[in-house]
Protein backbone atom coordinates (compact mmCIF):
# COMPACT_ATOMS: atom_id res chain seq x y z
CA UNK A 1 0.00 0.00 0.00
CA UNK A 2 1.13 3.33 -0.71
CA UNK A 3 1.82 5.77 2.16
CA UNK A 4 -0.07 9.62 0.83
CA UNK A 5 2.75 12.59 0.32
CA UNK A 6 2.19 13.98 4.22
CA UNK A 7 1.93 10.39 6.00
CA UNK A 8 4.53 8.30 7.39
CA UNK A 9 4.75 4.42 8.50
CA UNK A 10 3.40 3.29 11.88
CA UNK A 11 5.56 2.99 14.99
CA UNK A 12 5.86 0.19 16.91
CA UNK A 13 5.77 2.93 20.01
CA UNK A 14 2.77 4.56 18.34
CA UNK A 15 0.66 0.58 18.44
CA UNK A 16 2.05 0.60 21.91
CA UNK A 17 0.01 3.85 22.64
CA UNK A 18 -2.61 2.98 20.75
CA UNK A 19 -3.38 -0.33 22.33
CA UNK A 20 -2.61 1.40 25.86
CA UNK A 21 -5.64 4.04 24.83
CA UNK A 22 -7.56 0.96 24.02
CA UNK A 23 -7.33 -0.99 27.46
CA UNK A 24 -7.30 2.57 29.59
CA UNK A 25 -9.42 5.37 27.36
CA UNK A 26 -12.77 3.47 26.61
CA UNK A 27 -15.69 2.69 29.02
CA UNK A 28 -17.21 0.46 26.72
CA UNK A 29 -15.38 -1.72 23.75
CA UNK A 30 -17.47 -3.71 21.27
CA UNK A 31 -17.81 -6.16 18.59
CA UNK A 32 -20.38 -5.24 15.64
CA UNK A 33 -20.09 -8.92 14.78
CA UNK A 34 -20.75 -9.98 18.76
CA UNK A 35 -23.40 -6.84 18.97
CA UNK A 36 -26.18 -8.65 21.16
CA UNK A 37 -23.20 -9.28 23.57
CA UNK A 38 -22.37 -5.70 23.31
CA UNK A 39 -25.42 -4.45 24.09
CA UNK A 40 -25.82 -6.80 27.47
CA UNK A 41 -22.20 -5.90 28.72
CA UNK A 42 -23.43 -2.06 28.13
CA UNK A 43 -26.33 -2.77 30.20
CA UNK A 44 -24.08 -4.57 33.00
CA UNK A 45 -21.92 -1.97 32.98
CA UNK A 46 -24.18 1.27 32.80
CA UNK A 47 -27.55 0.11 34.07
CA UNK A 48 -31.08 0.52 32.61
CA UNK A 49 -33.50 -1.53 30.71
CA UNK A 50 -32.76 -3.89 27.43
CA UNK A 51 -35.17 -2.43 24.58
CA UNK A 52 -35.87 -3.32 21.46
CA UNK A 53 -34.37 -0.09 19.93
CA UNK A 54 -30.60 -1.48 21.68
CA UNK A 55 -30.25 -4.22 18.77
CA UNK A 56 -31.61 -2.28 15.67
CA UNK A 57 -29.15 -2.04 13.03
CA UNK A 58 -29.70 1.46 12.09
CA UNK A 59 -26.67 1.83 9.81
CA UNK A 60 -27.68 -1.07 7.47
CA UNK A 61 -25.16 -1.54 4.19
CA UNK A 62 -24.71 -3.80 1.55
CA UNK A 63 -23.62 -7.88 2.66
CA UNK A 64 -20.54 -7.53 3.12
CA UNK A 65 -19.60 -11.30 4.03
CA UNK A 66 -19.90 -13.80 1.84
CA UNK A 67 -20.51 -17.74 2.13
CA UNK A 68 -18.03 -19.49 4.25
CA UNK A 69 -17.06 -16.19 5.74
CA UNK A 70 -15.39 -15.22 2.23
CA UNK A 71 -15.23 -11.67 1.53
CA UNK A 72 -17.45 -9.95 -1.36
CA UNK A 73 -14.44 -7.33 -1.59
CA UNK A 74 -12.69 -7.34 -4.54
CA UNK A 75 -8.96 -7.63 -2.78
CA UNK A 76 -7.15 -8.48 -5.60
CA UNK A 77 -5.61 -4.94 -5.54
CA UNK A 78 -4.38 -5.29 -2.27
CA UNK A 79 -1.89 -7.44 -3.69
CA UNK A 80 -2.06 -9.75 -0.02
CA UNK A 81 -0.98 -6.52 1.47
CA UNK A 82 -2.53 -6.79 5.03
CA UNK A 83 -1.99 -4.03 7.51
CA UNK A 84 -0.56 -5.37 10.28
CA UNK A 85 -1.72 -2.47 12.69
CA UNK A 86 -5.04 -2.51 11.96
CA UNK A 87 -4.72 -6.09 12.76
CA UNK A 88 -2.75 -6.02 15.72
CA UNK A 89 -5.49 -3.13 17.12
CA UNK A 90 -8.56 -5.12 16.56
CA UNK A 91 -7.02 -8.37 18.12
CA UNK A 92 -6.85 -6.01 21.26
CA UNK A 93 -10.07 -4.93 21.46
CA UNK A 94 -11.39 -8.35 20.86
CA UNK A 95 -8.81 -9.41 23.94
CA UNK A 96 -10.37 -6.41 26.06
CA UNK A 97 -13.95 -7.40 24.93
CA UNK A 98 -13.41 -10.45 26.15
CA UNK A 99 -11.37 -10.04 29.57
CA UNK A 100 -15.05 -7.40 29.87
CA UNK A 101 -17.13 -10.45 29.48
CA UNK A 102 -15.46 -12.50 31.79
CA UNK A 103 -14.88 -9.74 34.28
CA UNK A 104 -18.40 -9.03 34.33
CA UNK A 105 -20.08 -12.25 34.21
CA UNK A 106 -21.72 -11.52 30.52
CA UNK A 107 -22.38 -14.48 28.55
CA UNK A 108 -25.32 -15.77 26.17
CA UNK A 109 -26.51 -17.32 29.54
CA UNK A 110 -26.73 -14.51 32.01
CA UNK A 111 -28.06 -11.91 28.88
CA UNK A 112 -31.27 -14.24 28.51
CA UNK A 113 -33.12 -11.29 30.66
CA UNK A 114 -32.21 -8.65 28.77
CA UNK A 115 -32.54 -10.59 25.71
CA UNK A 116 -36.06 -11.23 26.77
CA UNK A 117 -37.16 -7.80 27.90
CA UNK A 118 -36.23 -6.97 24.83
CA UNK A 119 -38.35 -9.22 22.94
CA UNK A 120 -34.99 -10.52 21.00
CA UNK A 121 -34.93 -13.83 18.87
CA UNK A 122 -32.08 -14.57 21.30
CA UNK A 123 -33.97 -15.09 23.75
CA UNK A 124 -36.42 -17.90 22.20
CA UNK A 125 -33.12 -19.89 21.81
CA UNK A 126 -32.30 -19.48 24.89
CA UNK A 127 -35.25 -20.49 26.45
CA UNK A 128 -35.34 -23.94 24.51
CA UNK A 129 -31.77 -24.62 25.20
CA UNK A 130 -32.49 -24.18 28.78
CA UNK A 131 -35.57 -26.74 29.05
Amino acid sequence: CKIGKNETPVSEAELLEARRKLRAGFALIGLVEKWELTVCLGHRLFGGPCVASDFVNSRTGAIRQGSHGTSLYDVRKLQGFQDKFDGALYAEATAVFNENLDHYGVSWQSCQLCFCEAHQPACDAIAKTSR
